[in-house]
C-alpha cells in the first residue's frame, strides 16, 4: 500500500522524512507533495526528489493529508508506539 503525503513546509525534518519514505517505498514521488515559500527550496526538492512542489498548495492537499502520521512513521520504522 502506497501512502499520500502532503506536507506544509519544506524544510530539513520534512526532507528526511520525505528521504527514508521513498527509500523504503512506503510513498512514490506521484503520491508526495510540499508546499513551501521558499522557490530555491521548492525547486530542490522538485529536482531531487522528483515530488511535487509548489509555493501554493498543490490540488487538494487536505484530501491527501490522509496519510495518517503514524502510519507512515510506523512503516518506515518498523516499530510501533
Amino acid at each position: 500500500m502506497t501512502l499520500k503525503i502532503y506536507s506544509f513546509g519544506g524544510g530539513q525534518m520534512v526532507e528526511a522524512m520525505l528521504r527514508a519514505a521513498l527509500k523504503k517505498g512506503v510513498i512514490t514521488p506521484k503520491t508526495a507533495g510540499v508546499t513551501d515559500i521558499s522557490s530555491d527550496r521548492v525547486n530542490y526538492l522538485t529536482d531531487t526528489y522528483h515530488i511535487q512542489a509548489s509555493q501554493r498548495p498543490i490540488g487538494r492537499p487536505l484530501r491527501m493529508l490522509t496519510l495518517l502520521f503514524w502510519e507512515c512513521v510506523h512503516k518506515i520504522t518498523g516499530k510501533k508506539s
